[in-house]
C-alpha cells in the first residue's frame, strides 16, 4: 500500500541565521521522498559565511531528529492502537461464541 503525500504533509519551516546586517530567513522543506531529510531553500538569501552554514547545519540537524522523534512516538502510538483493536476483536469474538 503506498500513500499519496500532499504538500502539507511535509515539514517544513524557517531557519532564522545570524547575521551582521541582520537575521536571514531561510525557508526548508523535507525531500519529497519523506525520508526525514531536510532542504534549505538558499536561493533568495545572501552569501553566507562558514560559521552561518555550520548553524544552518546544526539547524537542520536539529529539526531533522525532532521529526525522526515525532514520527516514531506516532508510529508507537499507531501499533498501540491496533493491538487494543486486536485485543478488542479477540474479546469479541470470545463473546460471540459463548452466547
Amino acid at each position: 500500500m503506498t500513500t499519496q503525500h500532499t504538500e502539507d504533509s511535509f515539514a517544513k519551516g524557517t531557519i532564522t541565521i545570524n547575521s551582521e546586517a541582520g537575521p536571514i530567513e531561510i525557508p526548508y522543506r523535507e525531500h519529497a521522498s519523506r525520508n526525514g531529510k531536510l532542504l534549505a531553500h538558499l536561493d533568495n538569501a545572501p552569501p553566507l559565511n562558514s560559521d552561518q552554514l555550520e548553524e544552518l547545519r546544526r539547524e537542520l540537524a536539529h529539526h531533522e531528529q525532532r521529526i525522526a522523534k515525532g514520527r516514531a512516538w506516532y508510529a508507537s502510538m499507531a501499533a498501540q492502537e491496533q493491538m487494543f483493536q486486536q485485543m478488542l476483536e479477540a474479546r469479541q469474538r470470545r463473546k460471540d461464541t459463548t452466547e
